[in-house]
């Protein structure tokens, strides 16, 4: 496992250790993608990557060092249709020769004894606090995630309150409360247990009586690295006493009871003044719609890559939009954004936030002329809640009047931008066909840059076919992509180049840091000039694979079929015609590396793990890497923010299981963040340099 993940997951592995050491018959650890969403007014019902996952990396670890011959079952299942639920477990259950008669029976008790459960938790916290308002005892609520309620992680929190003389209840209580509260906070309502913990803080700041509000937290906890400083801000904002409680394996019940020793004291101290009632500034602070009105405001948007940003505002113009890109990242978007997004989120959600701060800040914009913008994918990954971020650090400055325009799949996400509606058809296909482009450019780019006498040759030409890209956009003639593709290769195939052979590495990882020059800190550029060709996988593949997605999903009853799934197939047969094209073109080119399609590379993914891990990158970076050892590109850099939940599971944690398919291969892992040293980087390059290559080269530092 990795050093910096949850608590919980570290238990696991020996959990699962110790139940080989039982010889148990089977092991089942279902992957869990959706929790029953128990809110109106949530955008989802996701469980965290970690939760869901986590087998994939307890089988390819825990089972595959030990070579296990026993069933490890981890069947795909969803609780927020009680339709496909049944179907996901009848799936499962027929494996195993259960009879469909016991089967129903089954089901329906299970359903039946689930509900009571949950209504008799409710009843138990009900009746705790009657008794302690009757009885004038201090009331403190414990929130938490599920596994917190294993005495171990634990760690005795509700036993030192108890012992304190206080009444401990927990979030369950506020189940079906009428006003759930999530308008009161910045962060997208996405994943279900953190749900419950900002539903159960809404609650307890709405209550009359003198109550207090512990978090619980699991060290390395992803999710709660977003929604801890809104709670925070909630309970400062309604007078409501708080605790942060962090626990991890280290044991100091010492610092944990002091912390819960301070919290009951400050709530002996506001029951003696009598100062039960709340404060009125209960309501958080919201940036302004994107109205009708707002449309000739320029949108301007975080700088992602120097192949790609080019082209967004030509993109932009032909949605109707004035988009401006903003320079790339620089030491201060990191200063700016550690100053105000704590230090756990992912280094993107750090950049962004800096980068848009930055600018607001440089007095280079009419605040009231202005928007900004910000993609969303809306699924299981922390990157929807930068959104909240952004949102959270421009009103920290004052910019409530700039509003901010998030172009996301989510309707959830788009409620407060209706007079944001670019014709998204239309956009298609000079979308698509210009990523087409600008992915052929940079294969070509990075396959000449790394062999090239002239340092600078392949650079120039990048530069002017992506001009020539955007003369093409503005002036919408997108079937003259063809010709300067033919046109791009002939000039780079005329470049003087170094007849040596040149080593190659494979770049795969989290999608920003990728292709992100300033998150990498520079290294593809690092190691292109010591002529180390750099072969990194097509963006396009990225939103292709949503084809694959959507039929995965399916299959294993996670989502329902979709009624569109005509319209669906006829798009990805148009979508690999264009593909095909493009790539037969690029075949001309005298370093040309093919690409596999996205089903074939789906396919690959499935020797190593679900392909219904569809966090971050998901099955895509194991497929890319396969990809790369099937053609014998046998040195892979992954790369990723330091703390990525999704990597841990698809990145770092199928190293074992993609090592014991192809033992040839050697993976590099490389996790970056603002306390990560350059230095520290660029040696463990130097040694990949030197570990690949027979070739002297002169390293520059």
């Amino acid at each position: 496992m990795s050093d910096n993940i949850c608590f919980p997951a570290k238990l696991s592995h020996g959990h699962i250790v110790n139940l080989i050491e039982k010889k148990v018959n089977r092991i089942f650890l279902p992957f869990v993608v959706y929790e029953k969403n128990e809110y109106e007014k949530s955008s989802n019902s996701y469980n965290c990557p970690i939760v869901t996952g986590y087998s994939e990396v307890l089988k390819n670890t825990t089972f595959l060092a030990g070579s296990v011959d026993i069933p490890f079952d981890s069947p795909a299942i969803s609780f927020d249709n009680i339709n496909l639920l049944r179907k996901a477990c009848w799936n499962y259950c027929k494996k195993l020769e259960v009879g469909s008669a016991i089967f129903n029976k089954a089901f329906k008790a299970a359903i039946i004894a689930q509900d009571e459960f949950k209504a008799q938790i409710k009843l138990k916290n009900t009746e705790i606090l009657t008794d302690a308002i009757k009885n004038n005892k201090l009331v403190v609520l414990v929130a938490s995630h599920p596994y917190h309620i294993d005495h171990l992680i634990h760690q005795q929190v509700s036993q030192i309150l108890s012992d304190l003389g206080v009444s401990v209840i927990n979030e369950d209580i506020a189940f079906g409360y009428k006003n759930e509260g999530f308008d009161s906070f910045h962060t997208v309502s996405q994943w279900e247990y953190p749900n419950r913990i900002l539903h159960a803080a809404w609650w307890a700041s709405q209550q009359n009586t003198t109550m207090g509000f512990i978090q619980l937290n699991s060290f390395g906890c992803g999710l709660d690295s977003f929604i801890m400083d809104e709670i925070s801000d909630l309970t400062k904002r309604s007078g409501l006493s708080f605790a942060l409680v962090r626990i991890d394996e280290i044991s100091s019940p010492g610092s944990t009871k002091l912390r819960l020793r301070s919290l009951v004291e400050s709530l002996k101290l506001k029951t003696q003044k009598g100062s039960a009632e709340k404060n009125e500034a209960n309501s958080n602070s919201h940036l302004a719609d994107f109205n009708t009105s707002d449309k000739n405001r320029t949108i301007l948007v975080p700088w992602f890559s120097d192949f790609y940003s080019p082209l967004i505002p030509a993109l932009g113009k032909l949605a109707g939009y004035k988009i401006v890109n903003l320079p790339p990242s620089n030491k201060q978007s990191v200063d700016l954004g550690l100053e105000y997004a704590n230090n756990e989120i992912c280094y993107p959600a750090t950049l962004v936030v800096g980068d848009i701060i930055r600018a607001l800040k440089s007095n280079e914009y009419n605040t009231d002329e202005i928007a900004i913008g910000i993609t969303q994918t809306g699924g299981q990954c922390r990157a929807t809640n930068y959104l909240a971020l952004i949102k959270r650090a421009m009103i920290n400055e004052g910019y409530e009047n700039v509003p901010i325009v998030s172009v996301a799949p989510s309707k959830y996400l788009l409620k407060n931008q209706p007079g944001f509606k670019p014709n998204w058809f239309k956009l298609i296909k000079p979308a698509f066909i210009s990523l087409l482009f600008v992915d052929c450019l940079s294969r070509m780019y990075y396959a000449t840059a790394s062999r090239e006498l002239d340092s600078s040759a392949s650079n120039r030409l990048k530069n002017k076919y992506l001009e020539k890209a955007n003369i093409l956009l503005e002036s919408r003639s997108y079937d003259e992509f063809i010709p300067l593709l033919k046109q791009a290769i002939e000039d780079f195939n005329t470049i003087p180049v170094n007849a040596t052979y040149v080593q190659t590495v494979g770049l795969v990882g989290e999608i920003y840091i990728k292709y992100n020059s300033f998150g990498q800190f520079n290294i593809v550029d690092w190691l292109v000039e010591n002529h180390i060709e750099v072969v990194l996988p097509p963006l396009m593949e990225f939103f292709m694979q949503s084809f694959v997605n959507s039929a995965a999903r399916e299959v294993e009853y996670i989502n329902k079929p979709n009624p569109f799934g005509y319209f669906k197939n006829v798009m990805e047969i148009l979508a690999n015609h264009y593909i095909s094209k493009f790539e037969t073109i690029l075949t001309h080119f005298r370093f040309y590396r093919p690409v596999y399609n996205i089903s074939h590379s789906a396919q690959l993914a499935t020797k190593i793990l679900n392909l219904n891990n569809q966090y971050g990158e998901g099955w895509l970076i194991p497929a890319e890497i396969t990809s790369f050892a099937e053609q014998n590109i046998n040195q892979v850099i992954c790369i990723q923010p330091f703390g990525c939940i999704a990597n841990h599971i698809v990145g770092k944690g199928m190293e074992m299981k993609i090592k014991s398919l192809y033992p040839k291969v050697n993976l590099l892992y490389l996790d970056f963040d603002s306390g990560i040293s350059k230095v520290n980087i660029l040696n463990r390059l130097h040694f990949l340099v030197q570990n690949i290559s027979k070739t002297t080269f002169h390293v520059t530092n």
